[in-house]
């Protein structure tokens, strides 16, 4: 197996609070998710509570990031993009401010979850209104976030809608979006993830590398799941993939018990296998 050259790198994770204790994901949470990520032997990060914390606070957040070596690779915002029909400036502030904390953080990417119903449209044939919807909901923030900063557009769709979702971001005319491949998600109801990734193609931004048995979302580490995660490295090494290759555990699993520690050293070395790096 042809070894990767990418860094690791990990979403961070925020340890369980004490039980009866307000969960909060302030500066001291995301410095002890970053050390438990360095500890773990990670050497990149997606920030995954990013939100909570203001335009200061961020800035704290890098300074922690360089003094660990770790690279503030992503952040995934959870703003809900309106779908056809609904009024896309509603959302316009908070994906502003998104901007200007991961500048703060010093990230290169965000990761969003596509407008409602934009699959539908494109499952249907409708790349012009699904181009339209794109530009209306995204551009705001695009323009804002160039050039350093692009977006990535989670999807785990079938191969020809992921094609199709590619198509009508190029109608946009928009340089600074991409695709986010989730192979959790591409894994279930009898999805591929290499497939997904083979498609998204050089429009692969970055990655959410995370397993499950194909019924729930179980956000497992690589190789505790039943993902092919040979074809999944050699999906990425097909679209000639140099980004991190970025695992999206989670600190709130819903169908099991969370150990922080146990998560990520098996996420670290079971991608260092998987990928061949020494």
């Amino acid at each position: 197996m042809r070894r990767m050259d990418n860094k690791l790198g990990c979403a961070t994770l925020c340890r369980p609070a004490e039980p009866g204790a307000a969960r909060v994901v302030g500066v001291a949470a995301q410095k002890q998710a970053l050390l438990d990520l360095r500890e773990a032997g990670f050497d990149a990060c997606e920030f995954s509570h990013f939100s909570h914390l203001s335009e200061a606070e961020c800035r704290v957040v890098s300074a922690e990031c360089r003094r660990l070596e770790i690279e503030a690779w992503s952040a995934h915002t959870w703003v809900q993009l309106p779908g056809a029909g609904e009024d896309a400036r509603a959302v316009q502030p908070a994906l502003s401010s998104d901007v200007d904390r991961l500048r703060a953080l010093g990230v290169g990417i965000v990761v969003i979850h596509p407008p409602a119903g934009l699959g539908g449209l494109l499952g249907g044939g409708a790349n012009a209104e699904a181009s339209v919807l794109l530009a209306r909901t995204l551009g705001p923030m695009a323009a804002r976030a160039a050039p350093d900063i692009s977006i990535a557009i989670e999807v785990a769709w079938a191969p020809e809608r992921i094609r199709a979702l590619k198509r009508a971001i190029a109608a946009t005319g928009i340089a600074n979006i991409g695709l986010n491949i989730d192979t959790g998600h591409a894994h279930m109801g009898g999805q591929d993830a290499a497939a997904a990734i083979r498609a998204a193609g050089d429009a692969l931004l970055t990655t959410h590398l995370q397993d499950n048995h194909g019924e729930v979302d179980e956000h497992l580490p690589p190789g505790q799941g039943d993902i092919d995660w040979a074809d999944v490295m050699a999906a990425l090494r097909d679209v000639e993939y140099e980004g991190v290759l970025m695992a999206e555990l989670t600190d709130s699993p819903k169908y099991r018990e969370v150990n922080v520690a146990a998560d990520l050293a098996a996420a670290h070395e079971n991608m260092r296998r998987f990928a061949a790096i020494p």
